[in-house]
Parts: C-alpha cells; sequence; structure tokens
C-alpha cells in the first residue's frame, strides 16, 4: 500500500546542526483519521501513512485523534511532555489505542544547515463576532427561500461576510443548495470563519457525490 508522509519542518539557520526535538505519529489502522499535532490538523488518508512535526522547542504539546467515520469511536487525547534531542512516536493502535515511544537523537556537528522548507502560511485568524443562533436560522431561511443557487449564494455571501460561525451552523447554511459544487464552494469561502476548525470534516456528508467529498477532504488537509 503506498503511504503518505507529511512532514512539517521549521529549520533554522546555524553554524552547528543539533539533534532537534520531532513528535510522529504513526496510523497503523485499516482506514483513515483525523489529528490534531501542534495547533494544525491533519488527515490520514490510509493505513501505513505517518505525520511528523520536526525542530519542537521542548515543551508540551497537545495531540487529538478521532476517526471521523465510525461515530462510535471516542476521540483520543493526551499531551506530550519533550525535551531537546528527543523524538516521540506515538502509534495508533485498534480501538483508537495511543501507544508511546522516546527515541534520542543524534547530534550532528560542523555541518551546514540547509534553507528553511517552504511551509504554507496559515490564514489570519478572524476576529470576528459569534453569529446569534437566531441570525444564523433567519439567514438559512432566507438562503433556502430562493430557488436558484446564483441567488442563494448572493444571499450567503452578504449574509456571512461579518460573522465567524459554528461547524453547525454552516451546515444549515449550505445545506439548501442544488448542487454539490457550489455547496463545495461556500465551504471553502466561509472555513477562515469557522470558530470549531476541528469538527469541520463532519461536513463531508452534505456531499452526495465521492469527487465532491474528496475534494472537500483534501481542501481541509491543504489548511
Amino acid at each position: 500500500m503506498k503511504k503518505l508522509c507529511c512532514l512539517l519542518l521549521l529549520l533554522r539557520l546555524a553554524g552547528f546542526v543539533n539533534a532537534q526535538s520531532t513528535i510522529q505519529v504513526k496510523n497503523t489502522r485499516n482506514h483513515s483519521f483525523d489529528i490534531i499535532l501542534e495547533n494544525a490538523t491533519h488527515y490520514f488518508e490510509e493505513s501505513g501513512s505517518n505525520i511528523s512535526i520536526a525542530n519542537l522547542e521542548p515543551g508540551t504539546y497537545y495531540l487529538k485523534i478521532w476517526d471521523p467515520f465510525f461515530a462510535e469511536a471516542s476521540a483520543r487525547e493526551m499531551t506530550i511532555a519533550i525535551k531537546t534531542g528527543q523524538k516521540i512516536i506515538i502509534t495508533v493502535q485498534a480501538q483508537m489505542q495511543l501507544d508511546m515511544t522516546t527515541e534520542t537523537l543524534k547530534t550532528k556537528t560542523g555541518t551546514v544547515a540547509k534553507p528553511p522548507v517552504a511551509v504554507r502560511p496559515q490564514p489570519p485568524v478572524q476576529r470576528l463576532p459569534r453569529m446569534k443562533e437566531a441570525d444564523a436560522k433567519a439567514l438559512a431561511a432566507a438562503i433556502n427561500g430562493k430557488p436558484f443557487d446564483n441567488e442563494k449564494e448572493a444571499i450567503f455571501r452578504a449574509g456571512t461576510k461579518y460573522n465567524s460561525f459554528t461547524t453547525a451552523q454552516v451546515r444549515d447554511l449550505i445545506i439548501s443548495f442544488n448542487f454539490g459544487s457550489n455547496k463545495l464552494n461556500m465551504a471553502k469561502l466561509v472555513f477562515p470563519q469557522v470558530t470549531d476548525k476541528q469538527n469541520y470534516h463532519q461536513l463531508k456528508d452534505c456531499f452526495t457525490f465521492l469527487g465532491e467529498q474528496n475534494d472537500f477532504m483534501k481542501f481541509l488537509n491543504q489548511q
């Protein structure tokens, strides 16, 4: 099975290259799941894949793993205390059990550091007021009241410009669009304004066709 490796490196230029701390999560299960590792959301597409974050400062880091396709599976959360020169490996076993092992990385001296790897910048956090439930329901009703998607989109864009939303509110706003491609565009448009981005993958079932679902998950994985 083809392996997916997503490696995020925050490299520093220095005269000496010291062993930096690394957290790695390995997927040994037979299907995909989502994780939050050091405040960044990642998506495992298949078993055998792994995600790493390297060159971490010593300290305590947050990890959450959950299965988006099996509601009965509980999310797993843990904090990871890491020291300089350590590699922490978290392995996901059956029943979402997490095993942790620690390795000591070797220190290399007298080498020239490579330039930093380009990392996709995170969008700025939107500091918009949360839309009240009554207002969100009224906006959803207004969108639903229009027969054509171009009319729905015009109301959607105007109504979502100055507020932030929960995933549940976004679901109500996009569900009445007639075409999945338009639902997808609106879901992508409002994503920066969502307050619970860790739950946004739940909108996958709003899309009927597999291609739209894959497009949506690919979009989330790139954020």
